[in-house]
């Protein structure tokens, strides 16, 4: 029986191996180690470094596949942590990426956290037709709430320009919203240095621009959204961290 189950799984495995393969992916493959002979010839140590993770800066962007924010900005691997989803939305009640703030903020002691937008935005250009679309209706409230509050200028712009519009719009809220995390307030009662930036990529001109809308301060906070911390929360540290000289997680 046990003889029987094995080779089945080597024939399972076989046909896994043989199965025709896109050629996309076999071009991504074969691209992947030209690149990798060529980073060791240059530099033999090259990927041996990589084991070393201390960014400073976080960004939080689009998923879209013309995003490409290391190649955009020259920031070598190891510089950067890099968060996406659609039309870099920050919501309180996505885990991931208030579990990603934490890990990034408390960790690692990243210092900037840059949330991108981008012109051509197809999250945020969704978020302004009516009709249903499914799931994602639900995902994109926060942009069209970002659209209700700014009616007024917005639905007096020609059509490519409410768009454009609208998606720096979401990028200050996005920066607001970021600041009204917790993790963050947390961060800066305790003193860090921590700077919210709001960019912006011109897909048309490849230009990335900062939108001059940084926040570093507890004082940017509306009230309503201030939180008040105890000397037990402001006084503890996490419970695991990073080992500055393994880079392996401990507790």
């Amino acid at each position: 029986m046990i003889e029987g189950k094995q080779k089945e799984k080597q024939d399972l495995m076989s046909a896994l191996n043989t199965a025709p393969k896109d050629e996309l992916l076999l071009t991504m493959l074969s691209n992947n180690e030209r690149y990798r002979q060529r980073k060791m010839e240059e530099d033999p140590s090259y990927f041996v470094r990589l084991k070393e993770n201390y960014p400073k800066v976080l960004m939080i962007t689009c998923v879209d596949s013309r995003m490409i924010p290391h190649l955009l900005t020259r920031t070598p691997p190891g510089k950067m942590m890099l968060f996406r989803n659609i039309a870099n939305i920050i919501a309180a009640s996505d885990i991931s990426i208030v579990s990603t703030l934490h890990y990034a903020i408390d960790l690692l002691d990243v210092k900037h956290i840059i949330i991108m937008g981008h012109s051509g935005c197809a999250g945020v250009i969704t978020s302004t037709i009516l009709s249903y679309h499914g799931v994602i209706d639900n995902y994109l409230f926060p942009v069209k709430k970002v659209y209700h509050e700014n009616e007024a200028e917005l639905s007096k712009l020609p059509k490519e320009a409410m768009y454009r519009r609208l998606q720096e719009l979401n990028v200050r809220e996005q920066v607001s919203n970021c600041i009204r995390l917790p993790v963050v307030q947390k961060a800066w009662n305790i003193g860090k240095e921590l700077f919210i930036h709001g960019w912006f990529f011109e897909m048309e001109t490849g230009k990335v621009m900062d939108l001059n809308i940084t926040k570093s301060r507890k004082e940017d906070i509306d009230e309503i959204y201030d939180f008040r911390f105890g000397p037990e929360i402001l006084g503890a540290s996490p419970s695991w961290k990073l080992s500055k000289k393994s880079s392996i997680l401990y507790h």
